[in-house]
């Protein structure tokens, strides 16, 4: 070896090792600012691939030397990256299979959809994004590893250093059998109501229906005449009672009614998705939205009082 060689830092992994010499050699730049320079030999060794890499100077320095801390540091760099834009997919997925043995292959998936989009979500949480916290929590304990060890395997590593990772992990999974459960039961409410509105007998051809920013709706008759009071009745004038919510109560309506087409106005910058949502997974294609109207879209606020 030269004796001018830094002490080599070896990477085992029994995965993914094409992204890690991938990303080494991308963020080569990093150490070149610094006048280092990389290099990395491949030692196959059973379950596992080491990638020993070093970095060469034209001096002898230590581990306590600044340019071992950027040299280490950009290895932790590195496998943070790949621990969470790659092997996390993998645990997610491993975690779900071991404690969601219950659910089908199916369920599964979508469990797995649903922790997906949160363990991609770059909200902020006190300035600071939900998956630059995870990622820097890696970063953190693989600087503190390399500090006094110059072998990693990750799989190890992943399993033994990196628990309340993991334990965050099973939190976002958590969350995603919530909204698998939450779904499914909404799914299943659905179906109902399109059951019953198959075999209800339409009680009006045309129905209009007005949406506005303050939550109140509308019910027109194919003759523009308010029939609110028709279907709702006391409800509909006792709307602000805490206990009725104008959501569950428009749906009510319209199963009560069902018509054979129904149009909706929403007023003018109101674009409420949930309600819409619902009344077109119901009614499928017997729903149609406004794209904007004199008639009923440009009206004031209160004109559904």
């Amino acid at each position: 070896m030269n004796p001018n060689t830094l002490p080599v830092i070896a990477i085992g992994t029994s995965r993914y090792l094409d992204e890690i010499k991938f990303s080494l050699n991308r963020q080569l730049h990093l150490l070149e600012n610094e006048g280092l320079k990389l290099k990395m030999r491949e030692l196959p060794t059973g379950k596992y691939t080491f990638l020993a890499c070093n970095i060469d100077s034209n001096y002898l320095f230590k581990k306590s030397d600044p340019k071992y801390t950027i040299f280490k540091n950009y290895i932790a760099g590195v496998v943070s990256d790949i621990i969470i834009d790659q092997w996390e997919k993998t645990i997610i997925y491993d975690i779900i299979c071991e404690e969601c043995y219950y659910y089908n292959d199916q369920e599964k998936r979508k469990i797995y959809q649903f922790a997906q989009q949160y363990s991609n979500i770059k909200n902020k949480l006190g300035g600071f994004s939900l998956y630059n916290y995870r990622r820097n929590q890696i970063f953190y304990r693989l600087s503190e590893y390399l500090s006094g060890s110059q072998y990693l395997v990750i799989d190890g590593f992943i399993r033994f250093r990196l628990k309340e990772y993991i334990h965050e992990l099973r939190r976002i999974i958590d969350s995603a059998v919530d909204d698998f459960l939450m779904e499914k039961e909404y799914d299943e409410f659905i179906m109902l109501l399109k059951c019953f509105v198959g075999i209800q007998e339409p009680g009006l051809d045309l129905l209009h229906i007005t949406l506005n920013t303050n939550h109140v709706f509308g019910l027109y008759d194919q003759n523009k005449q308010n029939i609110n009071n028709e279907y709702t009745g006391d409800l509909f004038l006792n709307r602000w009672h805490a206990e009725i919510n104008q959501d569950d109560l428009l749906v009510s309506a319209l199963i009560s009614i069902a018509p054979r087409k129904m149009i909706i106005h929403c007023a003018d910058d109101y674009n409420p998705k949930h309600i819409l949502k619902t009344i077109q997974d119901i009614f499928g294609e017997q729903v149609e939205i406004c794209n904007g109207c004199d008639h009923w879209c440009k009206q004031k606020e209160n004109d559904n009082d």
